[in-house]
């Protein structure tokens, strides 16, 4: 049989045309596949994000007295960065967020939990207490900042009670001895009377009885003066509660690690 005749070759030029063609527009091409791929892994991101990483923030304030913190310090005397540093330690400490999750949870049992961080510092400058909430529930956020200031107040006035006890304890152990020392001088008076004492016997025992008395009432002055200075104003009083929270909306970014 007779051979098909073979096609004459291409052009060299032609070739090269090809050749030149496929080494641009490959990389190119690459490179839209990788964008593309970028901008999908990107997306991904932005609707984890909006779905599921949703912050609240809200804030209230504590006013912070002045002399009454320490008696030694003259009004506009600077108080120590420790008091703000102690408070602020114990507003985040683990006994008053466990006391304020109880206090939300009795208060509003259908309220589904959720975690909730609080920050406490000091507005630079100024006798304020800053109290900062961050959750993923708009009205959990609120009424646990509340909650943990009610509680971390509520905890101050047991420490000062505790304090308050341990000062003026020994003072009404004094109170009631001196009682029953008295009482004892009273019938001690009244049976040295009927038993014939002698007028000098008896105005003895009466001054005795006295001086019993008037080291009574100092102690009970002492007393009253003692606890009257642990019931004045707070020295940290609630100057703004919990505003309503606010949604933040982080920047989002694929570089951005969730801790």
């Amino acid at each position: 049989m007779p051979q098909e005749p073979t096609p004459p070759p291409l052009p060299a030029k032609s070739g090269r045309f090809k050749t030149v063609v496929a080494w641009v527009c490959g990389p190119i091409v690459l490179v839209e596949l990788i964008v593309l791929v970028a901008l999908m892994i990107w997306a991904a991101f932005v609707a984890l994000d909006a779905n599921s990483s949703k912050t609240y923030v809200t804030t209230a304030r504590f006013l912070v007295g002045g002399a009454e913190i320490n008696q030694k310090l003259e009004n506009g005397e600077p108080i120590p960065d420790s008091f703000y540093a102690t408070n602020a330690e114990i507003i985040m400490s683990r006994e008053v967020q466990s006391r304020a999750h109880a206090r939300v949870h009795a208060m509003h049992p259908d309220l589904t939990p959720h975690a909730v961080k609080i920050e406490a510092k000091r507005l630079s400058g100024t006798r304020i207490l800053v109290l900062i909430a961050r959750s993923d529930d708009e009205e959990t956020t609120q009424r646990m900042l509340n909650a943990v200031m009610e509680e971390f107040l509520a905890m101050r006035k047991e420490v000062r009670g505790w304090e308050r006890d341990r000062r003026t304890g020994p003072m009404r152990d004094a109170i009631v001895k001196l009682e029953k020392a008295m009482f004892l001088a009273e019938q001690e008076i009244k049976d040295a009377g009927q038993g014939g004492a002698s007028p000098e016997q008896l105005t003895e025992l009466k001054a005795a009885l006295q001086q019993k008395k008037m080291a009574l009432e100092k102690q009970e002055a002492m007393l009253r003066s003692l606890e009257s200075a642990h019931v004045d104003g707070e020295v940290i009083t609630i100057l703004e509660r919990a505003t309503p929270a606010a949604l933040v909306i982080p920047r989002l970014s694929i570089f951005n690690l969730r801790k």
